[in-house]
């Protein structure tokens, strides 16, 4: 085998491992981290809300059934808005992190793109040499 055929044989192998790296990873990294920033938001405003209902006189100076039935809605609605602000947050955490897999897919897929074709144009240029 000639220096040209190995080197035609490198430059098969290289265009071969630029193909198996396939297309780019799917995924706009800037627009799920939009996405989260916007949950995250909306977990904000339901803490906030649960605060400021857990702040609202509860009633005591009421008694009666209608009193106690005010006093278990209020409970409740702050814990509800509590547990969906929780839940947003978890949701705005899971995206964040989604992000940085995103991110770090892609960065690995461009890096890996430009060594490819590194290799390629090497040698490309090696076989000019040669020629």
């Amino acid at each position: 085998m000639s220096l040209l055929d190995d080197l035609h044989s490198a430059l098969r192998g290289a265009q071969l491992a630029l193909d198996t790296l396939g297309p780019r990873p799917i995924g706009d990294p800037r627009a799920i981290k939009a996405a989260a920033d916007r949950v995250r938001e909306a977990g904000d405003a339901a803490a906030h809300a649960a605060t400021s209902a857990a702040a609202v006189p509860d009633a005591s100076t009421l008694s009666g059934r209608s009193a106690d039935q005010l006093r278990a809605h209020s409970r409740n609605a702050v814990g509800e808005a509590r547990s969906a602000a929780a839940e947003l947050h978890d949701i705005a955490d899971f995206l964040g992190r989604e992000v940085k897999r995103v991110q770090r897919e892609i960065d690995d897929w461009e890096l890996g793109r430009r060594k490819a074709n590194n290799t390629i144009n090497e040698i490309k240029s090696a076989i000019g040499r040669v020629l």
